[in-house]
């Protein structure tokens, strides 16, 4: 994952910083997904299809650095799509292949997830949307 500076008045990104979303000893194939910043800012999400995984890192105010914060399995093969719902407690993974959608509870000061309750079983769920 690459992150970037943006630069309103020129209309410019630059780089400074590259991430990676994987384990260093993962040497399959595996692609990213979905990427989502949680509304307060301070972490941000990622998911990996291949390694059924979501990466959370944390934002540093200041300079906008990325640090690895968690690495945790999806519950199912792959992660399509998540989303947060509308309070940003719970953060929803739709895993494609495994036919399941999967329920993670977001730690509020360190971002983590937590999977609660049953795995919801749908053939090749693509997404979750909360209605307001």
């Amino acid at each position: 994952m690459v992150a970037f500076k943006w630069d309103a008045q020129k209309g410019e990104l630059t780089q400074f910083q590259q991430v990676k979303t994987l384990p260093a000893d993962f040497t399959a194939q595996s692609t990213a997904a979905e990427i989502a910043i949680r509304r307060d800012g301070k972490f941000l999400y990622t998911s990996n299809r291949g390694h059924d995984s979501l990466v959370v890192y944390s934002i540093d105010a200041q300079s906008g650095e990325l640090t690895l914060q968690q690495r945790v399995p999806s519950r199912g093969k792959v992660p399509r799509y998540f989303t947060f719902d509308p309070s940003n407690k719970w953060l929803i993974v739709s895993n494609q292949e495994g036919g399941n959608v999967v329920v993670f509870a977001v730690d509020a000061k360190s971002g983590e997830l937590k999977p609660v309750g049953e795995q919801v079983p749908i053939a090749k769920p693509m997404a979750v949307v909360f209605l307001r």
